[in-house]
């Protein structure tokens, strides 16, 4: 029996030693930019002027530290901006239509999987082929660099099992200044994180990087000027050509149908805008939308059909009271 414990605590022991190594493994690598020109290590990202039709390779060195071989993933990725307000570049935000030519348009790498020897470095090429047509504005996108071995847990969990590295890429032809071109998609309702929220599509479509975004955005009932909600960001980003929802969150509220304004107005890079956008909220869906939400508290839709009928029962209460004093009042005989 106790040879029998000891083999099964020195097989355990074993497990997750290997756990370990193989935890330690993923982690055990590092990215660094190197300037195109000299080699040498530069900032943390590419920031290049280039020419119409020009070729120029990014070497991207990956660094080791291990005992044994690591494997690495390389994903080339356009820059987006995603519901927080903050440059992306995960390669999960989907493309802009106004994105004429993105990264992924003039980026190449030969092979997306590199094996980095034990304790050795490995310069990766990314090479950049400009089109022919010049450019004016600019590309941003991003190397993103992950360890092939673990695998990254579902969107669901929000937690990241493989560490990740990313370089950033700016690339620009022209010192023509580009000014930011605002709009308003659509305002709609939706969920995040089981709270309910109210959100506009912010369009960013011009080829600039927005480095300093700010919004306030309202909500109104349709014909009436009460605010019933509100919110302001004065430190957001955007990706050149890139859209996201900006949402008005609320809280331990619950929606409720009608026909609603949502307003939002501010400023990108000093550049002011403002759009008014109509939506309505079905009962069906504000039902369905606050039945999922944990932090609603009242899961009603809308209160006025109970109003009317509350009321219309305290008027044929007080009618019935008044009848029946008036039929049971004893008439006054003078003496």
């Amino acid at each position: 029996m106790k040879k029998k414990i000891y083999i099964l605590l020195v097989s355990l022991i074993v497990l997750l030693s290997a756990a370990s190594v193989s935890a330690d493994t993923s982690k055990s690598f590092s990215v660094t930019p190197l300037d195109p020109e000299t080699k040498q290590t530069q900032s943390s990202y590419y920031d290049l002027k280039v020419s119409p039709n020009e070729q120029k390779v990014l070497p991207i060195r990956i660094f080791n530290g291990a005992d044994q071989a690591v494997k690495v993933k390389l994903k080339l990725n356009n820059g987006a901006t995603n519901s927080n307000g903050i440059t992306d570049y995960s390669g999960n935000v989907k493309r802009n239509a106004t994105l004429k030519v993105g990264f992924t348009d003039v980026a190449t790498v030969e092979s997306e999987d590199v094996t980095i020897p034990a304790k050795s470095a490995v310069d990766v090429p990314v090479t950049i082929k400009m089109p022919e047509t010049q450019y004016d504005g600019q590309i941003l996108g991003g190397i993103r660099v992950t360890s092939a071995e673990v695998k990254e847990k579902p969107k669901t969990s929000g937690i990241e099992s493989n560490i990740a590295y990313t370089v950033g890429v700016v690339l620009r032809e022209t010192d023509t200044k580009v000014k930011p071109s605002m709009s308003v998609l659509d305002a709609k309702i939706e969920q995040r994180n089981s709270q309910n929220v109210i959100s506009a599509t912010l369009q960013n479509g011009a080829p600039v990087i927005i480095k300093k975004l700010e919004a306030k955005s309202s909500v109104t009932k349709e014909g009436s000027k009460k605010v019933l909600y509100e919110a302001e960001n004065t430190s957001m980003r955007m990706a050149p050509n890139s859209q996201f929802d900006y949402g008005i969150n609320l809280v331990n509220n619950g929606f409720k149908s009608g026909k609603y304004l949502m307003t939002v107005s501010g400023k990108a890079d000093g550049e002011p805008f403002s759009f008014t956008k109509k939506f309505t909220i079905k009962s069906k869906e504000a039902k369905e939308f606050n039945k999922n939400s944990v932090y609603v508290t009242d899961k009603s839709t809308n209160n006025t059909y109970l109003f009317w009928i509350i009321g219309a029962l305290v008027l044929i209460i007080l009618a019935f009271i008044i009848w029946y004093i008036k039929k049971n009042r004893k008439p006054i005989v003078d003496k």
